[in-house]
């Protein structure tokens, strides 16, 4: 029975299926000419796509949108599609992994939600859309909440003797995402400790070594909450919220040789800030 199920299931898809086919600019379904798509190039900016029904009537924008994260500034952006319905004033933030803006994979996110069809486009179709989904993709606010969760810690310090001596342990070594960007790194996480002694120090917060395939290592510093003060890429040092450049005598040090000093040094920088 299920193997019958499973085969009406693919017949009913495949007789549903509808053929697809976009040249230059102009759309067919079933050899039906739906709508018209075109490219629009913007200089220094992202490029993106015009919708038009056949009478020419422009109906919605499939975009890239970038932008800069709350805390982490230019250092962390965040890009997501979306489809801008004009009538409407609304967008769809588009949830599908591997969307990309093609014209013949615009055409078919729409023909799939129901929004474009071998006789034109369904208004009501959507308006349900634009109920069912927000304007920016789950994993775009998810980015966004904890880089919010990030700006309510960053000024919390542990309470304790500053001037006591710093510890610094090796934790663990391993393939994860960037805590800057969230791509591909090898990470290496310290914890730091300050106090009179090993008997008595106290947890002030870790350090982190990143090592991406292509690209410079970078040195970050956070505190017990795990919220990011700071980091260093070789030549500069720079620390959160705002995003700001420090003016320090540590240019030369490079945390990829010695990462010990340079997690040291850089703690006590922020420490004689008040940072941590």
């Amino acid at each position: 029975m299920r193997h019958i199920t499973l085969l009406f299931i693919i017949v009913s898809t495949f007789l549903h299926a509808q053929k697809i086919k976009v040249k230059r600019g102009e759309v067919f379904l079933d050899d039906n000419k739906v709508a018209i798509i075109e490219k629009q190039k913007i200089k220094g900016a992202n490029n993106f796509l015009k919708v038009f029904d056949n009478d020419n009537k422009h109906l919605f924008n499939a975009k890239l949108v970038s932008e800069e994260s709350p805390f982490f500034g230019n250092q962390k952006i965040s890009s997501y599609f979306i489809i801008e319905c004009l009538e409407q004033k609304d967008s769809i933030g588009i949830e599908k992994l591997g969307f990309y803006l093609g014209e013949k994979q615009v055409v078919k996110y729409l023909v799939n939600n129901g929004i474009l069809t071998s006789t034109g486009f369904n208004t009501s179709k959507v308006d349900t859309k634009l109920s069912e989904t927000e304007s920016k993709p789950s994993y775009a606010r998810e980015k966004y909440e904890i880089d919010l969760n990030y700006i309510e810690n960053v000024s919390y310090v542990v309470n304790r003797d500053t001037s006591n001596p710093l510890f610094v342990n090796e934790i663990k070594t391993s393939t994860t995402g960037s805590i800057l960007n969230g791509l591909s790194i090898v990470q290496t996480k310290y914890e730091i400790f300050q106090g009179t002694d090993e008997a008595s120090k106290t947890l002030i917060g870790y350090g982190y070594i990143e090592k991406p395939e292509i690209g410079g290592v970078k040195l970050i510093i956070a505190n017990s909450k795990n919220t990011p003060l700071g980091y260093f890429d070789g030549f500069k040092h720079f620390t959160f919220y705002p995003l700001t450049k420090l003016e320090t005598n540590l240019s030369n040090t490079k945390s990829s040789d010695r990462p010990i000093d340079g997690i040291y040094q850089f703690t006590q920088i922020l420490i004689e800030k008040n940072k941590l």
